[in-house]
């Protein structure tokens, strides 16, 4: 029971928030806690083995914490702290090979990483966790599980502290809309777009040509820009609902024109992460000054190796990280640039091929093989024939419709909007933000009754779109 379930919205999302506002006041973590567990449950309902995850990753990271604090060895923090993270890669490369018929615990991978992030703190810092519930409420914490944002340890503490926690109608009807948006980027918008991806893969895999994988390209680089951050959104939203002002990133796929740029909008809970825990302590180690080339490739390993974990996928990493530092050393990340719209542009389409591919080959059961394979293929003949079955694929008012939701909540997150809508008056403001309210609900209504199940089938599909 993924956010985009109907059970979810309907059923348990309004069910534990009443729970954790009437029984939360004075012990807000521990209704936390309960609502967590009871998620953690329905999440793995058809694997009930894999609830037993998140209980033995926080007695684990619980008591390594205060073996590394006790030896005050922190060599042994980071071995200790590199076990949950050697242990997902297993666990991934075990569900990738379908070895033993293992299913992967859905909503375990950010929970490994915040595991490994406090065990590397407590080395560092000599302090570990009494209270085993506080931790647990950390790594078990659902609306950060399945996507993020990436939230330290103390961070969360000082989040879900009573005197910060603001359970108030303000906050939960901009969390509500928040996940709404989410939800229609997700639901309306992402899945439809890798569906007919999907369709268009299997009618051009005897003979492939050029304008189809450029438009294969497009289907998925947009599809899965709409996925990912969309359930980003949920969880965000999810998290005001609750009590908890995390950040937001306003992700627009139009304006991510570097890698990095596209790392900050998707993946920026991994990048966080590898920047403090990774990139800092080797720079430190080899007294790297800067380190921000060296930031962008590590950042861009991660990512892959988050996305898929083989070897093949970590090949893929390599143009990744050289579109990165080139661009990096041109200064064309959008807070450092000036003058440069065409060289970001130009930079913007082939960051969006390096994508694309990279997700075309995420999505293919056996990886280099069948791509290559797919490529080879690749022919000029029957153009016409491919153009119409693209032309039936895409027939009728539905891809009209996502395309004019996709707009829709892109425009308010664009820098022509913002600037539009800081300029006007409070009244005009007022008027806007009430009428973007009531037709967001509307569609978010359209959403749940129309594309809900497309959605389903791709939830389902753990390892090809969506990183949980």
């Amino acid at each position: 029971m993924l956010f985009t379930a109907p059970a979810f919205v309907f059923l348990f999302l309004p069910l534990s928030v009443i729970f954790v506002a009437v029984f939360g006041k004075a012990h807000r973590r521990l209704c936390f806690c309960a609502v967590s567990a009871v998620y953690c449950v329905l999440l793995n309902m058809a694997n009930p083995i894999n609830v037993l995850c998140i209980p033995l990753l926080t007695v684990f990271a619980f008591f390594a914490a205060k073996l590394a604090t006790a030896l005050k060895a922190r060599a042994v923090g980071v071995i200790l702290g590199i076990a949950p993270i050697l242990w997902l890669a297993l666990m991934r490369t075990a569900a990738y090979t379908d070895a033993y018929g293992f299913v992967y615990p859905v909503g375990i991978t950010m929970p490994a990483f915040c595991a490994a992030a406090y065990i590397f703190d407590a080395a560092r810092t000599g302090e570990a966790e009494k209270n085993v519930g506080k931790l647990w409420a950390y790594l078990s914490f659902f609306p950060l599980m399945i996507l993020g944002p990436f939230v330290g340890y103390s961070r969360f503490c000082e989040l879900t502290d009573e005197k910060n926690l603001q359970m108030g109608l303000e906050r939960g009807a901009d969390g509500v809309l928040l996940f709404a948006t989410g939800f229609i980027k997700r639901v309306a918008v992402g899945a439809v777009l890798l569906n007919g991806y999907e369709k268009i893969f299997s009618y051009s895999w005897e003979t492939p040509s050029i304008a189809i994988i450029i438009l294969l390209i497009a289907l998925i680089y947009f599809g899965v820009f709409f996925s990912v951050s969309g359930y980003y959104d949920m969880s965000v939203g999810l998290c005001r609902i609750y009590g908890l002002d995390v950040p937001e990133i306003k992700a627009n796929p139009f304006s991510a024109l570097t890698v990095g740029e596209y790392g900050d909008a998707l993946f920026g809970n991994v990048k966080t992460w590898s920047n403090v825990y990774v990139t800092s302590p080797i720079s430190r180690l080899f007294g790297i000054r800067g380190g921000e080339y060296l930031a962008s490739v590590i950042a861009c390993i991660c990512i892959v190796l988050v996305v898929r974990t083989d070897m093949s996928a970590l090949a893929l990493a390599v143009p990744l990280a050289v579109f990165a530092c080139i661009s990096r050393a041109l200064r064309l990340e959008k807070r450092e640039s000036r003058r440069k719209t065409g060289l970001r542009v130009l930079f913007g389409v082939f960051m969006m091929l390096a994508v694309g591919i990279l997700w075309i080959f995420v999505t293919l059961d056996s990886g280099a093989e069948a791509m290559l394979d797919y490529v080879g293929g690749v022919s000029l003949e029957n153009a016409e024939y491919q153009t119409d079955l693209v032309l039936i694929a895409f027939s009728g008012a539905k891809y009209l419709f996502v395309s004019l939701i996709g707009l829709f909540v892109l425009v308010p997150r664009m820098g022509f909007a913002e600037r539009a809508y800081d300029g006007s008056s409070d009244r005009s403001k007022a008027f806007w933000s009430y009428v973007r309210m009531i037709l967001l609900l509307a569609v978010f209504v359209v959403s749940v009754v129309i594309f809900s199940g497309t959605a389903e089938e791709y939830d389902n599909a753990l390892f090809k779109y969506v990183i949980i």
